[in-house]
């Protein structure tokens, strides 16, 4: 790192944030992945466990950052509610993007599949009940996400869109509810934004204000698509380093003639986090100049 880490902290967070930085001048390395979610069974207490995250970012004694807040899956309670481990449907070949598709969803399941190519859409049919609220969601899933997924219902003729959703949950995955105004057979549309992207997707349909995920869904909204590797999920090093002079250059907002290296201590509490970050992590922190620069 070309500046010196400042401090430290834990925090509480749903969001996985590897955000890359290629850049041997980098202002900060911000460095985090979530781990112990837990999912449990619609039936049991709908909670989760927030990932703890280790930060570590510099700054000054006058303009110290602030901790993110912590993003919350579900924008409509705060939770997480899993149905199901696995999904319940599969695309096992192309649906189709029209009425004629032979894909269906029950209300209370979820469906894994794949835009196979730039401007695919899958079409999975379902039974609504007139005046009885519904929840939809699509997520990217897998190492091979749609990284940005759009999602649709369309009516029974499936001429008219009745509602759509691009990025209401975290990651720039969709969801929404609706309420129809007859029973009949709807259209449920996973695509992509502007039709652009491919990749393995999750869709699912809830009776209710919450929608449901299973581990699949759950695991791509908290993905954030970022990492310091080509290959996301695998290990990576990141070095770093501890300044005993002020950098000959500065950033907005920040005072350099007000820098002090760290102590010995806060040296060997910085240490310590990295170790233990790179336990859980994956991230491998190799410390250079260890005499300082």
């Amino acid at each position: 790192m070309k500046r010196t880490l400042k401090n430290f902290w834990l925090k509480e967070s749903l969001e996985t944030d590897r955000t890359p930085d290629h850049s041997s001048a980098a202002e900060h390395h911000r460095s985090g992945r979530a781990f112990g979610a837990t999912w449990r069974d619609d039936h049991e207490a709908r909670d989760h466990k927030a990932a703890k995250v280790i930060v570590a970012e510099d700054f000054d004694a006058i303009s110290p950052p602030q901790p993110p807040s912590p993003t919350v899956i579900d924008s409509f309670s705060g939770e997480i509610i899993a149905t199901a481990v696995t999904a319940d449907v599969v695309e096992t070949t192309d649906a189709a993007d029209n009425t004629s598709t032979t894909y269906q969803l029950q209300v209370g399941q979820s469906a894994q599949g794949t835009l196979g190519f730039v401007g695919d859409r899958d079409w999975y049919s379902v039974n609504l009940v007139a005046n009885q609220v519904y929840s939809f969601a699509l997520t990217g899933t897998g190492t091979n996400n749609v990284i940005d997924p759009y999602l649709r219902l369309m009516s029974s003729n499936g001429l008219t869109e009745l509602k759509f959703d691009d990025d209401s949950l975290p990651g720039n995955n969709s969801v929404f509810t609706y309420t129809p105004t007859s029973s009949g057979t709807y259209y449920v549309a996973a695509g992509a934004f502007d039709d652009l992207e491919t990749g393995q997707y999750g869709v699912s349909v809830t009776a209710g204000a919450r929608p449901s995920f299973d581990t699949q869904m759950g695991a791509g909204v908290i993905d954030g698509d970022r990492a310091w590797n080509t290959t996301p999920g695998t290990g990576v090093s990141v070095t770093y380093a501890f300044r005993q002079s002020a950098a000959t250059y500065t950033v907005s907002g920040s005072d350099i003639s007000t820098f002090t290296h760290l102590t010995a201590t806060e040296i060997a509490a910085v240490r310590l986090a990295l170790q233990a970050w790179s336990e859980v992590s994956g991230i491998n922190f190799v410390e250079v100049n260890p005499g300082g620069y």
